[in-house]
This record gives C-alpha cells, sequence and structure tokens, in this order.
C-alpha cells in the first residue's frame, strides 16, 4: 500500500506541474510557476522514496528507471516550453512540437499503471504465501494441541488405574 501511495503522489507531483505550467502559459500569472519550478526537486525526492521502497523488487526497480527516464524527459520539456514562452509567448509555444503533450503524460501514466499492476501482483503472492503460512501454522497448533491432549488422557489413565490399584492393596 505504502509503494502504491508513493506512485500516485508521484504521478499527482507530474501532473500538477503540468497543470500549473498550462496555468502559466493561459495567464501568464507567476504565481502558476512555484509549483513549476519547484517541481524538478520534488519529483527526484519521490523518485528517491520509490527507489528505496522498491530496493528488494529488481522487476520494479526497471520499472522505477524506465519511470524516471519518462519524468525527467518531460520535465525537461516543460523546462524548454517555459524558456519558449518566455522568449516568444503562447503563440510560440502553440507552433512548438516539443512542448508537452498528452502523449507524453500519457506514457508516464501508463508506467505508473504498469507499477501499480506488478505491485498489486506482489502484495497479492505475498498474502496468499502469508495465509499459507497462516493455516501451515494452525494446522501444526491443532496438531500439538490434540497430541498434549492424547498426553493428558493417558496420564489421567495412567493416574487411575495407580489410585484404582492402591485401593485395592
Amino acid at each position: 500500500a505504502k509503494v502504491t501511495d508513493e506512485l500516485q503522489h508521484l504521478n499527482l507531483l507530474v501532473t500538477d506541474a503540468e497543470s500549473n505550467l498550462r496555468g502559466y502559459f493561459l495567464s501568464g500569472s507567476p504565481s502558476y510557476l512555484g509549483t513549476v519550478t519547484g517541481a524538478p526537486a520534488r519529483i527526484d525526492a519521490q523518485l528517491r522514496k520509490l527507489s528505496a521502497l522498491l530496493a528488494d523488487n529488481p522487476s520494479q526497480q526497471k520499472n522505477l528507471a524506465q519511470l524516471r527516464l519518462l519524468v525527467e524527459r518531460q520535465l525537461r520539456m516543460m523546462n524548454e516550453a517555459l524558456t519558449i514562452y518566455r522568449d516568444g509567448g503562447l503563440q510560440e509555444i502553440l507552433t512548438i512540437t516539443g512542448a508537452p503533450t498528452e502523449g507524453d503524460t500519457d506514457e508516464i501514466r501508463l508506467q505508473v499503471v504498469i507499477m501499480l499492476g506488478e505491485q498489486n501482483e506482489l502484495l497479492n503472492a505475498r498474502s496468499a504465501a502469508f495465509y499459507d503460512q497462516y493455516r501451515h501454522a494452525v494446522i501444526l497448533g491443532l496438531g500439538i494441541n490434540a497430541a498434549a491432549i492424547a498426553v493428558l488422557l493417558l496420564f489421567y489413565q495412567l493416574v487411575q488405574r495407580s489410585f484404582a490399584a492402591r485401593v485395592r492393596a
């Protein structure tokens, strides 16, 4: 659940930066730039947090490396678009091909979905393994308790026979 939350938070950080960049392009208001300029540091911290959480999973580490590349490419394109906007305005942004597009964001979202799917599969596998171990422990515990009850019954019979023999003697 922690990995899932952190992946969704990363996706939110990227989406928020993109939305604020569009807001800046449309309004020209610098109030939108705080999120945009702070995004690389927050996103890098989030990627490092995910890397630590996924350290024991080589497959997810590979996926995370791919996600990192996609996010870094998106951040570069956003930065380039910001520079172009400052130099040429909104019209210049609309005519360039390197501006962030919906397809770039879709690749990031798809990679997040892939990682979430793998994480859910891993959690399901771990849950199944835990359930199997739990079931095994319960069965073993019941077996031990049954054996203990059998020993107590045998001991009771032994004491009862011993007592009966003493009474007859």
